[in-house]
């Protein structure tokens, strides 16, 4: 609702007629919409078991929809939260199988034995509809041995090791591969491209050898290099070059995702990021919360930040899987998703129902769907122009909501709970402003979280406006009128429509031409700023039914009670056939006594 000027004609002493410009504010019922969310990083740790038969499992790579591959009791496995831990099998006549990588597309690669013995095994692609392929082995006379260690988008093995001196363990998606070499010193970390072969990382200062195991979608690289008995991790970038980590445990870095963050482990698994340093997995509170031991090595993580490995629990080297909590937005909009500007949603005047939708996204700005949600609606102490508070609020004067469906939500607490699911498009409500019997105004606040283990915060707009629309302050003017009655109660009294305002010039200019020596008329209760029922405690409903007509703008009741700004008595009958005159009309309630004031209709009707 936005600021409309307005220019009134008020009559002024000898032509009585100057302009008026002054702004009229329009007023609303603004319901504010806030959710409950959770600061904190917080993780979850899932337990991926082992297969049957098996007693010891381990992680070694995880996609970007957090599907696992790794070995359970000698065989590799594929496991999703859908259908946990999958056999993988292993060729025609193995014994062992181990998966070390898998892409997007769910293509898993890794290692089999192709008899009886372990020093005769091929490297294997694997997918769901061709099941395992053997990638076979170079020519060499002394080994029978291949092993893919990783897979891009593309489906490209770049870690392909088959014997000789050169082993590579990782691949982007652009095809750059990274491994280890020998040199005539040792082994040194290496970064290959199809444009410019092989590149050698070198290494730390110190250092007699290097490994990289892992590269991200940046060009960034991460290893580790042997130094006197220690093995500090590195990040190498083209631009920086090799930056030392320090040292992870006994352990080594292992992993990068496209954030930079990198995970470590050998004796214990570490997360480190530029942004927050080092952390020890193993002291993460929902890790010892759900009983694991140690989380020895962490081999992988994903762009979402999950973690993949294993540790220690209940006496048995199982696989990990270590998720952040996912932080979900919920935004509220009209059923077409739009609403007026960044702040407000809507506008509906009291009495009046809205409808709007709740939606789930994820931090991709993807609409999640499924998830239970909840909001909660209550009225807001001393608002919609009250200066008051009453314990009978939230049962009598606060908005309700409504389901929009007949399965798509469950209304609870007098209909100041709604929880539902929020399907595939959304949680469809109807938001009722009050409508006790007179319809009154007053601030609403809604708290909106996800259920079921999921964390949300609420982004978008966020507010509601509800009220009469075109309600403007009467301004002072004393050669007309004198605003009184304003109470620390209800300290914004006197607002009215334009139309009304209109009138109310005109019945004080022919009063003043017909009295011309009377006093000021003296303006009590018109309307709050964002109109609805004047009075809120359980009394005033009860009151007659002029009272309530203040709640739309157009009634004002002007002061007859024997003190200086009121209408005396003896002017009475003649102003009461003024308003006649002038199509309004008014209700004379308590005439001379301490509260005595006409109850002018200013448009003729009660509204």
């Amino acid at each position: 609702m936005t600021s409309t000027p307005f220019v009134a004609r008020i009559a002024g002493e000898g032509e009585r007629m100057k302009t008026y410009r002054k702004g009229i504010l329009s007023t609303a019922l603004w319901i504010v919409l806030t959710a409950t969310c959770h600061a904190q990083t917080t993780y979850t740790i899932i337990d991926l078991g082992v297969l049957p038969g098996g007693i010891s499992s381990q992680a070694n790579s995880i996609n970007n929809s957090g599907q696992v591959v790794g070995e359970s009791g000698g065989r590799a496995f594929f496991w999703s939260s859908g259908s946990g831990m999958q056999d993988l099998g292993t060729f025609p006549g193995g014994t062992f199988s181990q998966a070390f990588g898998i892409n997007d597309s769910s293509q898993v690669v890794g290692t089999s034995t192709i008899g009886s013995f372990f020093a005769e095994r091929h490297a294997f692609l694997w997918s769901s509809g061709s099941g395992m392929q053997d990638l076979g082995t170079l020519p060499n006379p002394s080994e029978n041995i291949s092993e893919a260690r990783g897979i891009n988008a593309s489906g490209q093995l770049g870690s392909l090791q088959a014997g000789g001196e050169s082993f590579a363990y990782a691949i982007d998606d652009s095809g750059k591969v990274v491994g280890t070499s020998g040199i005539p010193s040792g082994e040194s970390a290496f970064l290959w491209s199809s444009g410019s072969g092989m590149q050698d990382l070198g290494m730390l200062p110190g250092g007699t050898l290097s490994e990289a195991f892992g590269i991200n979608n940046s060009g960034q690289v991460v290893g580790y290099t042997f130094i006197s008995g220690a093995r500090p991790g590195f990040l190498w970038t083209s631009e920086s070059g090799m930056q030392n980590l320090g040292v992870f445990g006994v352990g080594v870095a292992r992993d990068i995702n496209d954030s930079g963050q990198i995970v470590a482990g050998g004796t214990r698994a570490f997360l480190w990021s530029s942004e927050s340093g080092l952390q020890d997995l193993s002291a993460l509170p929902e890790v010892l919360a759900a009983g694991w031991t140690l989380l020895v090595q962490a081999n992988a993580i994903n762009n979402a930040g999950q973690i993949v490995g294993w540790g220690f629990i209940n006496g048995r080297t199982h696989a990990f899987l270590l998720s952040p909590a996912v932080n979900h937005i919920i935004k509220l909009s009209r059923p077409d998703g739009s609403m007026i500007n960044d702040t407000i949603l809507d506008e509906i005047e009291p009495g009046k129902t809205t409808t709007l939708v709740a939606r789930v996204y994820d931090q991709n700005n993807q609409l999640v769907p499924n998830v239970d949600v909840e909001l909660k609606v209550d009225v807001v102490a001393k608002s919609g122009g009250h200066g008051h508070d009453d314990a009978d609020r939230h049962n009598n004067y606060a908005g309700t909501l409504s389901p929009i469906g007949s399965t798509n939500g469950t209304v609870s607490d007098s209909g100041k709970t709604l929880t539902g699911g929020t399907d595939t498009a959304g949680l469809f409500f109807g938001l009722n402003s009050p409508a006790f019997p007179s319809n009154p105004a007053g601030d609403h606040f809604f708290t909106a979280k996800c259920t079921a283990g999921k964390n949300c915060t609420l982004k978008g707009p966020t507010q509601v406006g509800v009220g009469i629309k075109d309600l403007g302050e009467i301004p002072e003017n004393l050669s007309l009128w004198r605003l009184v009655g304003r109470t620390d109660t209800h300290p914004k009294n006197h607002y009215v429509t334009l139309d009304a305002l209109d009138k109310l010039i005109a019945l004080a200019n022919a009063y003043h031409d017909r009295f011309p020596n009377s006093p000021l008329l003296g303006l009590n209760d018109a309307s709050l700023e964002r109109g609805g029922l004047f009075d809120l405690y359980p009394k005033f409903p009860a009151w007659n039914p002029p009272h309530k007509g203040h709640r739309k703008g157009v009634i004002v009741d002007i002061r007859a009670n024997g003190q200086a700004d009121a209408i005396p008595q003896e002017n009475f009958k003649e102003f009461d056939k003024l308003l006649r005159e002038l199509g309004m009309s008014a209700f004379p309630e308590d005439l001379n006594r301490s509260n005595g004031h006409f109850h002018t209709r200013l448009l003729g009707l009660e509204q």
